[in-house]
């Protein structure tokens, strides 16, 4: 069993997913690489070429179904988010799993990411909100009010052992229902003041292209709307 599994859902995602599995494999440690697709997909294809087994579905599940067979099948300590079109800078992965390694108060850790945009990259930080970085001691308030853990959190595999999965139901935001579920069961949530990589903003990506959904389930995440 390795250190760190990487989950990545690769539905609609071939131009993205070759860049995506090779940026994974120049990281150190190298993560298990977790793909999770659809059955005889441009997808399954490419994880042939690269000698990795995916997991295979018949239809296209919510995000948090995908990441749930990601979970189920993955074999390390750390798990951590890698959507197909980011990217982590080299020292990601080791960066995260570190905090994890030295901080046993601690359960799910995030960083700070690079936008891109039209082609052009912009280093987005939260000082503001979270401090300078370290264990965030008002996640609750914080994540009743707005997400802001970014796309690439890393989170202990024995976490689910012990609260569940993710929420299934939710198309866009089980990352957010995920990361405020640990927060009230009282996880250390960790705020890494340092980018982990590039987080493209695309027009058809899950999050935008479903934009009003996004909105939708984030109030119904925060106990705005009822469920």
């Amino acid at each position: 069993m390795g250190k760190v599994s990487a989950l990545v859902s690769a539905y609609y995602s071939e131009q993205f997913l070759p860049a995506r599995i090779e940026n994974l494999r120049m990281q150190s440690p190298i993560p298990e690489i977790v793909v999770v697709c659809q059955v005889d997909s441009p997808e399954a294809a490419i994880c042939k070429q690269y000698g990795i087994e995916p997991v295979l579905t018949v239809d296209i599940p919510t995000i948090g179904k995908a990441w749930n067979l990601g979970v189920e099948q993955a074999t390390g300590e750390y798990l951590v988010i890698a959507n197909t079109d980011d990217s982590f800078f080299h020292h990601a992965v080791s960066m995260m799993a570190d905090v994890l390694d030295h901080n046993s108060d601690v359960g799910y850790v995030f960083g700070d990411q690079h936008l891109e945009m039209n082609g052009f990259i912009q280093h987005r930080v939260d000082h503001g909100r979270l401090g300078k970085g370290g264990k965030v001691d008002n996640a609750v308030e914080l994540l009743t009010e707005r997400y802001f853990c970014g796309s690439a959190p890393m989170w202990r595999r024995s976490l689910h052992d012990e609260l569940g999965l993710m929420n299934e139901a939710y198309v866009v935001a089980a990352d957010h229902d995920w990361v405020l579920r640990l927060a009230k069961a009282g996880v250390g949530i960790y705020y890494l003041p340092e980018s982990v990589g590039i987080y493209p903003i695309r027009k058809d990506s899950l999050e935008h292209r479903n934009s009003d959904l996004c909105r939708q389930e984030s109030r119904r995440i925060r106990g705005l709307d009822e469920i």
